[in-house]
């Protein structure tokens, strides 16, 4: 699979109706080219996107199933992972911390982030 349907299929599940997300973000977070793969669906090279219930960083994507608060306000998230033609990877997969409108991810022990949330911006397709 390659990296534009792969992350194509992970922004389907990320705008899929939902009753209420994994994670109590307040919308998607991400670098300047997650956001812009949220905003319009084109995937770029180095691109991290943290939604409420995905998380994909331009090689791997993830979908969440639950996630668990400690006392340090960190989430533990299980779900599942996957790499274009890898097998997935079922379990505890990333801890993330959200606090004050900034959201870090932990994949072991690397830090992504701080992702900050992402604007759409709606082009009224004319000048103003």
């Amino acid at each position: 699979m390659t990296l534009g349907v792969f992350a194509s299929a992970i922004l389907l599940l990320t705008v899929s109706p939902a009753v209420a997300g994994v994670l109590p973000l307040d919308g998607a977070y991400g670098n300047e080219t997650g956001c812009a793969f949220f905003a319009v669906g084109e995937p770029g090279e180095g691109m991290i996107l943290l939604t409420p219930d995905t998380y994909l960083d331009g090689k791997t994507g993830c979908d969440f199933d639950s996630a668990t608060t400690g006392d340090d306000g960190v989430f533990a998230v299980r779900g599942v992972c996957a790499t274009p033609g890898e097998t997935s990877l079922r379990g505890d997969i990333l801890k993330v911390k959200w606090k004050d409108r900034l959201a870090t991810v932990y994949d072991g022990l690397e830090a992504v982030g701080p992702l900050l949330p992402c604007v759409t911006v709606i082009d009224p397709g004319f000048d103003a």
